[in-house]
């Protein structure tokens, strides 16, 4: 079962990120109440906002992190239900993120679909998994991407795995898809 995530759709708070140049800015979110507890039990920790570095992991977590997704998608009906059920974990999670994603769903799926899988199958490459990472992020620039936002769907993702594949879901698993 997944686990809620009401914990917020917008989190109020001030973060400041030190950007190119050194110079800092400073971005603000708003509480939504309905969607949004207290936010005690997000981890940001794992969110690093202050520098992008390549992504290096053991290959055994690579192996276990991809291991789940190729099982993932194989528990599921296809790939287009499996992207689905990725859609459906985020915003039952989070309703209003839903306004953020504005092409159809089946589109929206997929492309979840696709990222997620570039981004599992360049794990152990990690120049590569830090130029798909970066090619996302320039293209969500006119996104207010925050790292609440962030949490909020890494975890709505971790739940979905750890709700399909249960014991499957290994740590080590849950460490590759962490990072």
């Amino acid at each position: 079962q997944l686990r809620s995530l009401r914990t917020m759709a917008k989190f109020e708070e001030d973060a400041s990120v030190t950007a190119a140049g050194g110079m800092e800015e400073t971005f603000e979110v708003e509480e939504d109440e309905e969607d949004v507890g207290d936010g005690d039990d997000l981890d940001l920790d794992g969110i690093n906002v202050r520098s992008f570095e390549e992504l290096s992991l053991n290959s055994e977590v690579i192996r276990q992190a991809q291991l789940a997704w190729t099982t993932f998608i194989g528990s599921s009906k296809s790939r287009e239900a499996a992207g689905d059920m990725i859609y459906m974990a985020l915003f039952e999670t989070a309703p209003a993120l839903q306004p953020l994603f504005t092409t159809p769903r089946a589109v929206q799926a997929m492309r979840f679909m696709n990222g997620l899988g570039s981004f599992i199958n360049s794990l152990h490459e990690p120049k590569k998994l830090k130029v798909l990472v970066e090619t996302l992020g320039f293209g969500h620039l006119h996104l207010d991407v925050t790292p609440p936002r962030v949490v909020i769907f890494r975890d709505a993702l971790l739940g979905l795995l750890q709700a399909e594949l249960g014991t499957r879901f290994t740590p080590a698993a849950g460490e590759g898809w962490k990072a």
